[in-house]
């Protein structure tokens, strides 16, 4: 009878994931605290909350729930400047500063003229810091003198964002829209197509922002430049998020995209067009619903916060815990071996079809196979079929996988093979070769794998 090895011409080098679910922490501490900000600053992390300011390092926490004049201090904002000294903004249009080893001390508070209000964000440029209120107010001040100026509004609600520009404003954020000053002019522009703007980041040399459209739906922006106008990110794998506020964004080493919102964490992958949901829906034991601030660490750790829950440690596995698996490519009848899973690397899928991307490609493989079962009539095999995951729906991928390895079962029964020797099994998106990456890799994952099981 004839057995032939697997002798490959190549090895196909396959990550097969042994991916866990991700570890939620609740840090006690912070529960019922009122967790109002979370700032990352050179890998610490500095949480804001109506008792204080925590510094988490290392496994270590230390707290300042004091002035270094004994009053006790709330904290809404935080922002760091160049050398490294931490400022606050408080509950009463006053303004906090935490040298390195020091106690923190109030530098700044509004006069009578000014109605009190939680300073909500804050920046600091190169001379000047600017505070934004939670009821319309927006105050600049020198950092040496702290001699302070109010700009003019009528609005009354958050101002939620700043992007500075040297020393003066650029952009700023508010519960109205989005306005934007092009070159220190008196008077201020509107972007007409923002119903509001909550949080502005720029990222190199794109500006990026979360707000809501004049539909009232709720949209990611960027640009590369201001004087042409804004793009909306299309995150087709997010749907409607005309209910799913987003509340807080921020990158990850990676450059994914990290959304807070009303319903949990979006991780969006913009190279892959792939989005991982994080939420009480998808993950039973994650204890927060509603994100409204986020805080990325690194590629594996992550912090969520909301007002009322307080704080979420967020440990990801699976991406750092991927084994190396050698899989064989079928180049030649030769190359087969009993009990060995084969890589069909020559039959490849157009995306979400069932048909060959190479029909005479396919058809040489899978002639192989049938020349082998031909030979070996007591012998059976196993095919796999794997999808991309370039979508969440999972269900979705389960069923095409399931087409593809179908139409591969099918070549080989019109060629005689009989139905029981085979077995098609589908594993969708699960088990992808490469994760990430380009859209080539992506197809490589669209594939069929045989498994041949010798009697």
């Amino acid at each position: 009878m004839f057995r032939a090895s697997l002798l490959l011409l190549g090895l196909l080098v396959a990550l097969t994931s042994n991916a866990q679910n991700p570890e939620f922490q609740v840090i006690n501490q912070f529960s019922g605290l009122g967790v109002n900000v979370l700032h990352n600053h050179a890998g610490n992390l500095f949480v804001g909350s109506d008792k204080g300011l925590a510094k988490l390092q290392d496994g270590e926490m230390q707290w300042w729930t004091s002035t270094d004049e004994g009053e006790m201090f709330s904290v809404h904002s935080i922002c760091a400047d160049r050398t490294g000294t931490m400022w606050m903004g408080g509950d009463s249009s006053n303004v906090l500063m935490l040298p390195s080893g020091a106690k923190p001390s109030e530098v700044f508070r509004a006069d009578s003229t000014v109605l009190p209000q939680a300073v909500i964000e804050l920046e600091t440029g190169i001379n000047k810091i600017w505070m934004g209120g939670n009821k319309g107010m927006i105050i600049h001040a020198y950092h040496n003198t702290f001699e302070w100026e109010q700009v003019e509004s009528v609005f009354e609600g958050n101002v939620n964002s700043f992007l500075l520009r040297g020393d003066e404003l650029e952009l700023v954020g508010r519960d109205n829209g989005l306005f934007f000053n092009k070159r220190n002019e008196e008077k201020w522009r509107l972007f007409k197509e923002l119903e509001g703007c909550y949080e502005i980041k720029k990222k190199g040399k794109t500006y990026w922002l979360v707000g809501r459209n004049k539909e009232r739906r709720y949209i990611v922006l960027k640009t590369d430049d201001l004087t042409v106008g804004w793009d909306e990110l299309d995150i087709g794998c997010i749907g409607n998020l005309n209910k799913n506020k987003i509340n807080d964004f921020a990158f990850d080493k990676n450059d994914r995209l990290w959304l807070a919102t009303n319903y949990g964490l979006i991780r969006y992958d913009m190279n892959e067009l792939d989005c991982k949901f994080f939420n009480t829906k998808k993950y039973a034991d994650m204890p927060m619903k509603k994100v409204e601030h986020i805080a990325v660490m690194n590629d594996s750790v992550l912090y969520a916060a909301n007002k009322k829950e307080g704080l979420v440690r967020i440990t990801l596995k699976g991406d750092e815990e991927d084994e190396l698996v050698l899989r064989k490519n079928l180049n030649s009848i030769d190359d087969i071996k009993c009990n060995d899973t084969l890589s069909l690397n020559k039959i490849l899928f157009q995306t979400s079809s069932s048909e060959f991307l190479d029909g005479q490609a396919a058809k040489e493989t899978l002639s192989l196979i049938v020349t082998y079962l031909e030979a070996n009539p007591n012998d059976v095999i196993e095919l796999y079929g794997h999808t991309d995951n370039l979508i969440d729906n999972k269900e979705y991928l389960l069923e095409l996988s399931q087409s593809r390895v179908n139409r591969v079962k099918k070549f080989l029964t019109a060629n005689g093979i009989k139905k029981n020797r085979i077995a098609a099994i589908a594993f969708g998106g699960e088990k992808p070769l490469f994760k990430g990456g380009t859209k080539e890799e992506r197809v490589k994952n669209r594939r069929v794998e045989v498994l041949v099981k010798c009697n």
